[in-house]
């Protein structure tokens, strides 16, 4: 299922900066990130089933393989986003993708990678799994940590930062989630992690 992203959030960003180019600035792209948002949007929406399957899952293992690269050059960051499901990763793109659709996939990529700088794990961290929608999703401790800090800052939690999705942390999710236009249930789905680690 694929999320409800704020775009305008990630539209307002630039792309990031090349970590090798030459001279201009300029890069080759490789694979599924040399094409056009377009052609994924298309294939991701497409009625054939086995297409769209094969679609969606070289997508997501060129996206997969695209971060592995950013966290193996980031000098600050264990893992550039915060996201651990592939499918929220995917979701989050391709939602940028139909809003640029002309834009190569490289370059949406690079955007919503920096949209998250402010949210990425600067050192490895325990994975831990929270509910979501009747299921488990992977979140890195870290990551947890830093939405509670999140909900300190805007004055929902009152307590220290632990990583743990305790009974404070899910009241002070639930009062956030009911003021801004989420499904209240205190979880930590991937539309309530976005707004707020975007905040």
């Amino acid at each position: 299922m694929f999320v409800r992203a704020t775009v305008s959030v990630l539209g307002i960003l630039a792309a990031t900066t090349a970590f090798g180019s030459d001279a201009e600035g300029k890069f080759a792209v490789r694979g599924i990130g040399g094409q056009t948002c377009n052609i994924w949007t298309t294939i991701t929406a497409s009625t054939d089933e086995a297409a769209r399957r094969d679609g969606i899952l070289a997508f997501q293992a060129w996206i997969a393989g695209y971060l592995t690269a950013t966290n193996r050059l980031k000098t600050d960051a264990f893992d550039a986003v915060p996201f651990l499901d592939m499918i929220n990763i995917l979701a989050i793109t391709m939602n940028e993708c139909k809003a640029q659709p002309d834009e190569l996939v490289e370059n949406t990529l690079a955007r919503v990678v920096a949209a998250f700088d402010k949210a990425k794990v600067t050192a490895e961290s325990p994975i831990v799994m929270v509910p979501d929608a009747g299921a488990q999703k992977p979140y890195r401790q870290a990551t947890i940590q830093l939405a509670q800090q999140k909900l300190v800052d805007l004055g929902y939690l009152d307590s220290q930062p632990d990583g743990v999705l305790g009974p404070m942390t899910t009241e002070a999710l639930i009062l956030y989630q009911t003021q801004n236009g989420l499904t209240s249930n205190g979880e930590l789905s991937v539309d309530t992690m976005f707004k707020l680690l975007l905040q």
